[in-house]
């Protein structure tokens, strides 16, 4: 069943004229009294609306048909007879118009929170993975209609479980949140940050080159692993892996660029955590039966950006190590 809701033009319309019919019989009341208090309805109307504007403008409108019925009206009954219904009349038409809003604000509030409910993850505020593939069909659309650039970080907390063993998993939900902030305090207000799942994140950035991609990468990569994040007396270390990927070279549904970017982090995790993997343009190659999971194999040509650390940094083509270098 459809419920029809009343726009705020047609709310007020029909509000007008009821109020002129109430108008009319008031000034066919003899006495000036008993007509005065139908007046209240009005506010009400502006409910049909769901406008709290409707139901202040027909308020006011009440409010002056009142009054000008207290003019126009002929006498019959005393003065401050008459005075005091269309005082009382007066009052309840404005408590009833605070009642009124007050409960069209509380939907408003209740619908905010649920729509934040359907889209935002409870625990980082984050978007949740079903917004995200909301966004990526609208930039997927922009991508092919103006051919503009676009690329996609997946993000996974090294070594997750031994956070949530040693410290506890409230430790460990503190730890996804200071990921989280890492995440938003790295990106332009443009990009996408949700959480995918579990101790995963992911980042859309649009009109950005999968180079751009992972200066940003290494931005998150960076901030993490310097985080001073004390829980119960103890630091909790933290570091990520990241895999990029772009738009483009067959990576065109949001299936084939997760692959890749997938299969880019799996890579950084293989070559020693801690490090970002951007997918090179050759990223859709046929998995290989020795290839673990679901993950496709890795490109050919993939851009491999390290930390600072004791493990090597290297670049490959073609499955040849083109440099290395151990720090």
């Amino acid at each position: 069943m459809k419920t029809r809701v009343i726009s705020t033009r047609k709310g007020s319309i029909y509000g007008t004229s009821i109020a002129l019919v109430i108008f009319l019989i008031d000034l066919q009341n003899p006495l000036g009294v008993a007509s005065a208090t139908p007046y209240i309805a009005l506010p009400l109307l502006g409910l049909l609306a769901r406008s709290p504007r409707s139901v202040i403008a027909l308020a006011v409108l009440g409010t002056t048909l009142n009054l000008a019925g207290l003019l126009l009206s002929p006498s019959g009954a005393p003065y401050y007879v008459v005075l005091t219904n269309r005082i009382m009349a007066l009052v309840m038409i404005w408590v009833v118009a605070y009642v009124a809003i007050q409960h069209l604000s509380t939907g408003d509030k209740l619908r905010a929170v649920l729509r934040k409910a359907a889209f935002r993850d409870p625990l980082t505020g984050l978007f949740n993975r079903r917004y995200v593939f909301g966004i990526f069909t609208n930039e997927l659309n922009r991508y092919r209609r103006y051919k503009d650039r676009f690329s996609l970080i997946l993000i996974d907390a090294d070594h997750f479980k031994r956070v949530n063993d040693n410290h506890g998993h409230c430790g460990g939900d503190a730890a996804l949140k200071k990921i989280a902030n890492a995440c938003t305090e790295s990106v332009r207000d443009s990009d996408i940050v949700g959480r995918f799942g579990g101790e995963e994140f992911i980042i859309l950035l649009p009109n950005t080159s999968a180079s751009d991609a992972a200066d940003v990468a290494e931005r998150i990569r960076s901030a993490v692993q310097n985080l001073e994040l004390i829980w119960e007396g103890r630091r909790i270390r933290l570091s990520l892996s990241l895999g990029v990927a772009e738009v483009g070279a067959g990576a065109d549904t949001f299936d084939d660029l997760l692959k890749a970017a997938d299969n880019a982090l799996y890579t950084a995790k293989k070559r020693g955590r801690n490090r970002t993997v951007v997918a090179g343009e050759t990223h859709l190659e046929a998995r290989g039966k020795h290839d673990r999971g679901p993950r496709l194999a890795l490109a050919n040509r993939d851009i491999v950006r390290t930390s600072e650390d004791d493990r090597p940094a290297a670049a490959t083509l073609g499955g040849k190590v083109l440099c290395s270098r151990e720090t």
